[in-house]
């Protein structure tokens, strides 16, 4: 990661958020490194990581 781009909270406490499909946490992030399906090219690029509530879990998407 060279830079955190934007970063976003949710305003409510966690436990709040039981049960609700809401997003917790959104990250924007200016990574380097092998390049998104081109692993032998090195580059930087632009991802986006987003963390819900429910059902619960990570998603991470690089933007073109």
């Amino acid at each position: 990661m060279t830079a955190i781009l934007d970063h976003w909270e949710h305003p409510g406490r966690p436990e709040d958020a039981l049960g609700k499909a809401i997003l917790i946490k959104w990250w924007l992030l200016r990574v380097a490194g092998p390049l998104p399906g081109r692993p032998a090219e090195r580059g930087e690029f632009t991802m986006e990581i987003s963390f819900h509530r429910d059902p619960p879990g990570w998603w991470i998407t690089v933007q073109s």
